[in-house]
This record gives structure tokens, C-alpha cells and sequence, in this order.
């Protein structure tokens, strides 16, 4: 509560009586919709507010977020971009930077499909794909969220809330210095000479003093309901400079901007950075001292605040983050069936190229067997003649055999030698 007093007028120049407040007859204020940005959620923005006064200074808490927003989108672009790196150097055969995984078990490339030691504009868009395909989606989606969402949040959630004020809370302070409440925090510079350079300096009040009511801080203080009978035909008797003792709980020091001691009001000068929009027990004792209520049942004395969810924070996250989020899905969930798409290909094409070789195989295995067996006939053979060549001449010919094998360990060159002789 601010009281202030204004000095004599001069005789000659006016008839205005000493009054110890500055009375409003009539005024106009307006919202500035140009320069000027609001916001009406007050309940969804009030954290943000707080977070500057938990952290200093509103600059504090700007650097915080900030830092935490190029932190993480930076990752997720440094994340991106050793992936299209990959993805130039794989497209390019960059043999320096191959990965074991990019040759087969005989050493060709596993992106040059046709086998001609070049690759296609069709064999690197293979290529591409085989390298998102390594990677898991939900990592991927993880990485998008993460290049998208936070700037998202901080220019379209966290800056309007931080840099524009807050409607309900300035049409409530303006409404109370049309009720005669000056700022109680920002003393002298409450009442400063018009701009415009007004002639009649006399009209302008002191400074003041940030006030209290003695009667209705100490009851309440106490924790009783104030006595208005006993105060409301001269309630400025009882208003004393200062704050009231014993109030210390009512008084923030980590507010922004503290020059000295002043209790919780709706008419700090901190519009900007008030996160509530009800007034407080201060604001509603400079009232029962401006407009006395000598009835004990209706005065007001204690703050009862009524806070309305309005729910439009909701509406700007469901529309700042979970459209983003739903796009980046999609996007994933395209690539994945172009990934799946492709593995098909790829399975198909490994099953086609498996049963080339293995019918390469089993022909070069059948052509083996068949040799195999031609040696084992010239051999039976063979020993079949050793066998009746040695029953009718084996004192004849004891060492034909012997002599035969001892020149060649071929079967068909033993089954000629043995024919021979």
C-alpha cells in the first residue's frame, strides 16, 4: 500500500483541499495490441514466471532455456550428420571408410549388385536405404523429436509466456491504480513529472511511503478477523510507514528487482512477471483504508482467490507438439515401409544368388562324384585283370603290377599298362 501526500496549493491559484491520496474522477486505458503481446492462460504461464525469480533474473532463465535448446538440437544434428556422411561416403565406394559388412565372403561389394565393379544411380538409392535400414526407427523418431520439438517449444510455449504479459493480471493492476493504489515497490519513481511537461508542478504529490495499516495487519497477523468499527470513520489514523511487524513471511526476498522490503501485491510494478492474478492481502488492506466498510460481515480483509483453468496452454502444446510429433511418426513410418520394402528386395535377391551358387555347387559336386565313380570302375577293372592275368601266368609276369605302379599312380594309366601286358 502506497500512501502519499500532496503539498498546499497556493492560495491564489486553486481551491484543492490536502488529501493524502491522488483521486481519480474518471479514465480510459487500453491494451496495446501492436507492440505489445499477451497471453490469457495465466495459470499455464505462471511456471515460467516463477523460473525467473528461481533463477535471478529473467536473463538467467532465458539462457537456461536457450542453452538447453541449441544443447539438444545440436546434438540432433550433429547425430543427422554423421549419417548423411555415411550415406555420401557408402554412395561414393569410398573404400577408406568401409564397414566390414560391406563385402561378401568373396570380396565384392555388396551395393554393386550386378557384379561390373560400378555403381548404378539405382545401385546407391540401394545403397541409401541399406543404410537407414541399419539403424533401429525409434532411434530415429527420438532424433527427429529432437531437431524439431525444441525450438518448437521455445519460440511457440515458452517465449509467449516469457516475454508477453499476462491480460487478467494488467487489467487487474490497472484497475487498481484507477482505484487510487499506487506501486509499492518502486518508490520515488511511482509519481514522476508528466513527459508532456505539465506547467502546474504543485499538483503533482510526493513520493509517499510504502504503508500499512496497523489495526488490520496486527489482526490478521494474529490470526483474527480485523474490527472495522474500529477503524472505518478514520481508517488513516491507523496507517504507519514501513511494513508491518513481524510480517517477514509475507515478504519475498528472491523477488525481482527488490530495492526494499515490501510485502506480496497485486500492484508491484512487475506486470510483466507476475505469475498470479488475485489480489493480496496488502492490496485488499489499501482498499478497506481507501473505501472503508464499517460493516464486520461484508468488509473483506483476507484474499480469496479463484483461479480459472482456461485450458489454452493445453490447446498450444496439442498443437505445438503433438502435430510435430504425429509428422515425424508418419515420416518414420513412411521410411519404414520403404526400408521393409526394400529388405523384401534384398531377401529375394540374396535367395536368387543363393540358388545360383548352390546349383553351382551342387554341379561342380556332382561332376566330382562322377570322376570319383570313373576312377573307381578303371580300378576294379584294372584289379580284376591283375586278378586273372595272375591265376594263368603268376610266374610269368609276378612283377608287371609292381612295375606298373611304380610308374604311375593313375588308375587309368594301371588299367592301360595292365591291358598292355
Amino acid at each position: 500500500m502506497v500512501s502519499l501526500s500532496a503539498p498546499e496549493c497556493p492560495s491564489d491559484e486553486c481551491e484543492m483541499p490536502r488529501t493524502q491520496v491522488v483521486e481519480a474522477y474518471a479514465g480510459t486505458f487500453s491494451f496495446n495490441v501492436k507492440r505489445v503481446c499477451w497471453y490469457l492462460d495465466s495459470q499455464f504461464c505462471a511456471p515460467f514466471h516463477k523460473l525467473k525469480q528461481s533463477l535471478g533474473s529473467p536473463g538467467n532463465a532465458r539462457l537456461l532455456i536457450w542453452g538447453l535448446t541449441y544443447g539438444v538440437t545440436a546434438i540432433a544434428i550433429l547425430f543427422y550428420f554423421c549419417l548423411v556422411a555415411t550415406i555420401v561416403m557408402r554412395t561414393l565406394h569410398c573404400g577408406v571408410c568401409e564397414d566390414a559388412d560391406e563385402r561378401d565372403a568373396k570380396g565384392a561389394h555388396v551395393d554393386d549388385e550386378d557384379g561390373d565393379g560400378k555403381l548404378s544411380i539405382k545401385e546407391r538409392l540401394a545403397a541409401i536405404v541399406r543404410v537407414i535400414a541399419h539403424w533401429n526407427p525409434v532411434i530415429l523418431t527420438i532424433f527427429i523429436l529432437m531437431l524439431i520439438l525444441p525450438p518448437v517449444i521455445t519460440t511457440r510455449i515458452f517465449q509467449p509466456c516469457f516475454d508477453c504479459y499476462d491480460f487478467e493480471a494488467a487489467a487487474l493492476h490497472e484497475i487498481g491504480h484507477f482505484l487510487g493504489l499506487g506501486h509499492p515497490d518502486n518508490i520515488p519513481d511511482n509519481w514522476l513529472t508528466p513527459a508532456n511537461g505539465a506547467s502546474q508542478s504543485w499538483a503533482l504529490p510526493s513520493p509517499g511511503n510504502n504503508s500499512y495499516h496497523r489495526l488490520i495487519s496486527g489482526a490478521l497477523l494474529d490470526g483474527t478477523r480485523p474490527n472495522p468499527s474500529l477503524f472505518c470513520n478514520n481508517p488513516w489514523a491507523a496507517v504507519e510507514a514501513g511494513v508491518p511487524p513481524g510480517a517477514s513471511k509475507d515478504i519475498d526476498e528472491t523477488k525481482l528487482n527488490v530495492r526494499y522490503p515490501t510485502r506480496d501485491a497485486q500492484m508491484e510494478s512487475r506486470t510483466q512477471h507476475n505469475p498470479r492474478t488475485c489480489l493480496f492481502d496488502d492490496d485488499l488492506e489499501a482498499l478497506a483504508v481507501l473505501y472503508p466498510d464499517c460493516n464486520a460481515k461484508s468488509a473483506l480483509f483476507e484474499s480469496v482467490c479463484h483461479n480459472i483453468n482456461l485450458n489454452i496452454g493445453i490447446v498450444r502444446i496439442a498443437v505445438y507438439l503433438l502435430f510435430p510429433t504425429i509428422i515425424c511418426l508418419f515420416m518414420v513410418i513412411t521410411c519404414s515401409s520403404v526400408v521393409h520394402g526394400f529388405e523384401r528386395r534384398e531377401a529375394a535377391r540374396h535367395r536368387a544368388k543363393y540358388e545360383q551358387e548352390k546349383e553351382l555347387i551342387e554341379a561342380k559336386h556332382r561332376k566330382q562324384m562322377a570322376k570319383s565313380r570313373l576312377y573307381s570302375a578303371f580300378g576294379k577293372f584294372g584289379r580284376c585283370q591283375m586278378r586273372a592275368a595272375g591265376s594263368t601266368q603268376s610266374t610269368t609276369y609276378p612283377s608287371v603290377p609292381a612295375a606298373v605302379t611304380a610308374q604311375s599312380s593313375s588308375p587309368s594309366a594301371q588299367f592301360m599298362a595292365i591291358a598292355e601286358h
